[in-house]
């Protein structure tokens, strides 16, 4: 792990990363033992995600994500409002709108709320299509919408997939406690119709307008939101 490495910790929503400044040093990007070392919540930093601030030609700032098993995430809604909140703590860029370069396409983020430190993040559309998560648990350009998942002693699990640039495997149950989310998440996340793995949650509808939900993120595990 390199030496006098500068970072810093954010979290949004319980959902925590560390962040890295790490424009004009590619080598730090590209090295997973870095990452795994660093997210590691015994023996290193600990966090969700590491994220990385870089360079770009076609934003104000590129963010690039990786997992603790060093594995790279395309893009993250908690993860950039905190990269926009460090940018502008760090005095590195202070722009509102900020753009942002990700695996996914440009985003912005905005702050609203003035000091309340409230940040929103454009998610873009959500897509529903199978080749946008991907799954072959429809045909590529299909909606995957309640489709059953058979797990055997874990029975059966009606899946809905949904991509905002980064891909989500949805179930829905009567109650929340009773999806036992430290099976249910890897099953899922690794199943064969996910070839590139899924974010997995599983939802309790409260009301027309409130729901719970427990999450089981890809290359991470277990995480707040």
């Amino acid at each position: 792990m390199a030496e006098d490495l500068r970072f810093a910790k954010y979290q949004a929503l319980g959902n925590d990363f560390i962040v890295i400044d790490a424009r004009g040093e590619p080598g730090l990007v590209n090295d997973e033992a870095l990452a795994r070392g660093l997210l590691d919540r015994h023996f290193g930093v600990g966090a969700d995600n590491l994220i990385f601030v870089t360079e770009s030609n076609v934003a104000d700032l590129g963010m690039r994500i990786r997992t603790p098993a060093g594995a790279w995430l395309t893009m993250c809604g908690n993860g950039i409002r905190c990269f926009a909140r460090y940018v502008r703590d760090a005095g590195i860029c202070a722009a509102d709108p900020l753009r942002i370069q990700t695996d996914a396409g440009v985003r912005e983020t905005r702050w609203i709320g003035g000091d309340d430190v409230l940040i929103e993040a454009d998610l873009l559309e959500p897509d529903l299509r199978a080749s946008a998560i991907p799954t072959t648990l429809a045909a590529p350009a299909e909606r995957v919408l309640d489709v059953p998942l058979n797990f055997g002693a874990l029975g059966t699990v009606r899946v809905s997939c949904v991509s905002v640039g980064n891909p989500h495997g949805v179930f829905f149950v009567d109650h929340l406690d009773s999806a036992d989310m430290r099976l249910l998440g890897p099953a899922i996340e690794r199943h064969a119709a996910f070839p590139e793995g899924v974010n997995v949650h599983a939802a309790q509808v409260l009301s027309a307008d409130r729901a719970r939900i427990s999450t089981w993120e890809r290359g991470a595990g277990l995480t707040l939101a």
